[in-house]
């Protein structure tokens, strides 16, 4: 009895596995982020804005990343702060809403959102406090407003206005976020040759490129979940 309850287990958790990741590519470059590209930028961008007239942009948004930790010297967690520039234009790129619920979260001038595994691992709440470690002495400290869905990395978001009140200082956006209109393999590599020859842009990624990227590393993962299913059932059957 519990030789068979064990391997039932074994393949309950094979099957749990395999539906579980490979609904995370789906669900996080489908659902949670809806851009299409993003450019890595510098200081040196001078006609970007020109370039974003362009037929072939339907959308973009500039933000500020940086990599930190967040929490306390006890619990802290590597995590990237997002900022972006124009707060009535962020839905339109990433979708802030309760996993279970999916009451839509709206980022405002004051509130901070966060994302749902990091909250996990920082054993917070709405209305608790988080500390944003800029460097080993400027630190500062936020209130979660909202807990959002998401399956890859953590996030925590701020508006510009958030950030130069706590910073002093406004943020310098080093990516800009694209919706661009359906390209072939061809009209990207004129878009990509388009976009970086601007001094300014280190670097042009598409979602869908990363969506595969993560797809193939899933797929080798699933190989692991097989064998962990079919020894299961022989496991079983001996």
């Amino acid at each position: 009895i519990f030789g068979i309850g064990g391997c039932m287990a074994l393949l309950l958790v094979g099957f749990g596995l395999r539906d579980s990741i490979m609904d995370i590519v789906n669900k996080q470059y489908a659902e949670v982020w809806t851009y299409d590209a993003y450019l890595s930028i510098n200081d040196e961008a001078v006609s970007l804005e020109e370039k974003m007239q362009a037929d072939d942009i339907k959308n973009y948004m500039f933000i500020h990343t940086k990599t930190m930790d967040m929490g306390s010297e006890e619990n802290v967690v590597s995590s990237t702060l997002f900022v972006p520039e124009r707060l009535e234009d962020l839905e339109d790129f990433v979708v802030l809403q309760d996993r279970v619920s999916g009451e839509k979260y709206r980022l405002t001038e004051e509130n901070t959102i966060i994302t749902e595994k990091l909250a996990k691992l920082l054993d917070v709440s709405v209305g608790d406090t988080i500390e944003l470690n800029f460097d080993d002495v400027t630190r500062y400290q936020v209130t979660v407003d909202a807990i959002a869905e998401n399956y890859m990395f953590h996030y925590v978001y701020l508006s510009a206005e958030k950030y130069e009140q706590l910073c002093n200082e406004a943020p310098e956006y080093n990516q800009l976020y694209l919706k661009t209109v359906e390209m072939t393999e061809e009209e990207k590599e004129v878009f990509s040759g388009r976009m970086l020859s601007d001094d300014g842009v280190d670097s042009i990624t598409y979602v869908e490129e990363l969506r595969e990227s993560v797809s193939v590393m899933m797929k080798s993962l699933e190989l692991v979940i097989v064998v962990l299913i079919v020894a299961a059932g022989m496991l079983a059957f001996i």
